[in-house]
């Protein structure tokens, strides 16, 4: 590609703002603090997992984080462009919130690369070239910036060589959204498919269907409680660190794939912050998995991390009543075979109810041939999330159905279900791998008896009351 596009790109490729954030108060939001006080000091703190920021430098290359500064004060941050560069004031907000000794989740995190967008886009993912993208060996690699006026042939190329890596190299890529709180998608990264898309808890960014790939997916797929999206974004990706370390500490590979660690943290997403929180449907079945403004919910690293703690469960494909699972779980599902059912299933005791469920599914597109490499048309299965009420029999009756025939996300969430026992389960038309992950929150409820004991008990008491006040009349 030859220079002056690389100078266009350069130019187009935006940071989307950055404001002061209070550390202590997004912390709170997002359940760390009580993850915190309930682990203590054995809480993960990113140690060890290896990161990358990728930031928009302009012209002349200013894209670096402020080395000096005192949040990173014990970290090593290299340039990975290979070409002489500025200190970044948003480069050096964004890492704050990422990896800074004070105001992260991540503070352990010691050694970073940073790259400049335009160079990463068009030298690293050698979009526009021949052959495949260069190596991306980190576990998690923040965006915090947009790209547009690229036209649909070179950004549909980006954003699939972006997936390609993604998913050859095993990396959670965090992306943002812009911050126009419009539907205007910008063309980059947000519209990836593979990708984790963030906005902000507020609604100030931008969200709705996409323009290209399939058109008409929903973006964002999170948000977080941040004043800007590039704010937001560094959230998750400083979340997505922590967890990243705790499976590594667990020896749990398999919630590192990128499709298992994005359910992760889009099964822990909270909705109780948007009263009109709503999923789209037709004919009873939701074809439409995220909210159109706010995806999944509300960042919280809480949940996420007592998914991931809870356990790996393989699914059956038995036709009979599987044993039951934690409710906290998850499954990297290697190579389901096509229209084949994988199931799991829960057991809710008596005097228990479920007060909410949220219920995780999404794989990755594919851009790959036989041998592993490099082709610009995208092959992505079809799959469908379900869940049955199974109190009576395996698999019994059908409560909600997520089938979106274009995103690569399916997402249930259900609320106030009995206590029994309930199957869910996933199908696909094509062979695939996928991440599951669920989150069933039990609540205990007085037994009946109990309600009555309290009632009667009441009942004597006033009784006993009125005839002590009349007697002194």
């Amino acid at each position: 590609m030859n220079r002056s596009l690389w100078i266009g790109l350069g130019l187009l490729v935006t940071t989307m703002g950055y404001g002061s954030v209070l550390a202590q108060d997004w912390k709170e939001q997002i359940g760390y603090n009580r993850l915190k006080t309930e682990v203590g000091a054995g809480l993960e703190n990113g140690a060890g997992v290896s990161v990358s920021l990728v930031e928009a430098g302009g012209a002349d290359f200013t894209f670096l984080p402020d080395s000096t500064n005192a949040e990173f004060t014990g970290k090593t941050i290299t340039n990975g462009t290979g070409v002489a560069a500025n200190n970044s004031g948003h480069a050096t907000s964004v890492a704050q919130t990422m990896f800074g000794n004070v105001s992260s989740i991540a503070a352990g995190v010691t050694n970073i690369t940073a790259y400049d967008a335009a160079n990463w886009i068009l030298t690293r993912n050698n979009v526009g070239g021949i052959g495949n993208p260069l190596p991306n060996p980190f576990s998690v690699q923040n965006h915090s910036y947009v790209g547009s006026g690229l036209g649909n042939s070179v950004a549909t190329e980006t954003l699939a060589r972006f997936d390609f890596l993604i998913n050859r190299d095993g990396v959670t890529s965090v992306v943002g959204m812009d911050n126009s709180g419009s539907t205007v998608l910008p063309e980059l990264l947000g519209q990836a498919y593979n990708s984790i898309s963030v906005g902000q808890t507020g609604g100030g960014h931008g969200r709705g269907e996409t323009t290209l790939g399939t058109i008409g997916r929903i973006k964002p797929e999170i948000v977080a409680p941040a004043g800007s999206s590039s704010t937001a974004t560094a959230m998750v990706s400083s979340a997505a660190t922590l967890l990243h370390q705790k499976a590594a500490n667990m020896g749990a590979l398999d919630a590192r794939q990128p499709e298992t660690m994005k359910a992760i943290i889009m099964a822990g997403a909270t909705k109780t912050e948007f009263a009109g929180w709503n999923q789209g449907s037709t004919a009873g079945v939701i074809t439409r998995p995220l909210d159109a403004t706010f995806g999944a919910g509300e960042l919280n690293v809480y949940n996420s991390y007592r998914i991931l703690e809870g356990g790996e469960f393989d699914g059956s494909t038995a036709t009979v009543q599987a044993a039951a699972v934690a409710f906290k779980g998850w499954d990297y599902g290697e190579a389901l075979a096509a229209n084949n059912q994988m199931n799991w299933t829960i057991e809710v005791g008596a005097g228990q109810v479920i007060s909410d469920a949220s219920l995780l599914l999404t794989w990755n597109a594919q851009y790959a041939d036989a041998n592993g490499n490099f082709v610009n048309s995208r092959t992505l299965a079809n799959m469908r999330l379900q869940i049955w009420d199974s109190t009576s029999a395996f698999k019994g009756s059908l409560l909600a159905t997520s089938d979106s025939p274009i995103d690569n996300v399916e997402h249930l969430f259900l609320q106030n279900l009995a206590a029994g026992k309930y199957t869910f389960g996933v199908t696909s038309d094509l062979a695939t791998d996928f991440g599951m992950a669920w989150n069933f929150n039990i609540t205990a409820v007085p037994e009946p008896s109990s309600f009555l004991c309290l009632s009667l008990a009441g009942l004597a008491l006033i009784g006993h009351r009125r005839w002590r006040r009349n007697r002194n009349n």
